[in-house]
């Protein structure tokens, strides 16, 4: 499991390195951080 850390802050390195395991879920990380800046949104209204 990746923490959500690592992909807010280094996206670009987690597109990468799921890029060299193959399964094209490198495209995921755009909508993973989406929906982590909507649910940190919702938190703090």
């Amino acid at each position: 499991m990746l923490d959500i850390r690592l992909i807010r802050e280094k996206p670009d390195f987690v597109r990468e390195r799921l890029a060299t395991r193959g399964g094209g879920d490198e495209a995921k990380i755009d909508e993973v951080l989406r929906i982590d800046a909507e649910r940190r949104k919702s938190e703090t209204e």
